[in-house]
């Protein structure tokens, strides 16, 4: 099981339109419903401000926030869970940029490479803590990251 130590942000541009994706380490459901909030509010003019965010086994929650259903909070949920992230909490901000991306799978497909390519860039020394202590990782320490999680 894995966590993230700091917050961290992404920004990336696709076919016009803008993704932002915020990550926090988070304590509780309560934290975790908290900075969606302020981000939602930092972020008020955005078109959509999807989320996701794992805490344990039981506490685990997603929102497509205008989004088709489906599309946007599930995949990045599934990139928190497979990824074995708890209590972190993620949000997907979408400025639109005037071209509909369908929801044959590429919305899904972007709000979870956006939180994948978050998630990329977390694995730089020292972004990552297993249950039990810190460690750094680098592209050869990747493989053994799966060894660690239960």
């Amino acid at each position: 099981m894995f966590t993230i130590v700091k917050d961290y942000r992404n920004e990336i541009v696709i076919e016009k339109s803008h993704f932002i994706c915020s990550l926090k380490k988070v304590a509780s459901e309560t934290e975790a419903q908290e900075f969606i909030r302020g981000i939602k509010k930092e972020f008020w003019n955005a078109t959509h401000n999807c989320s996701a965010y794992v805490i344990d086994e039981m506490q685990q929650r997603s929102s497509d926030d205008g989004e088709p259903a489906g599309t946007a909070g599930v995949p990045m949920l599934e990139v928190l869970k497979k990824n074995s992230l708890f209590y972190t909490a993620a949000v997907g901000t979408r400025y639109f940029g005037g071209i509909k991306l369908g929801t044959g799978g590429l919305i899904p497909h972007l709000h979870g490479k956006r939180s994948k390519l978050a998630l990329g860039d977390l694995f730089s020394p020292p972004m990552l803590t297993h249950r039990g202590g810190s460690f750094s990782l680098n592209d050869t320490s990747v493989p053994s990251i799966n060894e660690l999680s239960p």
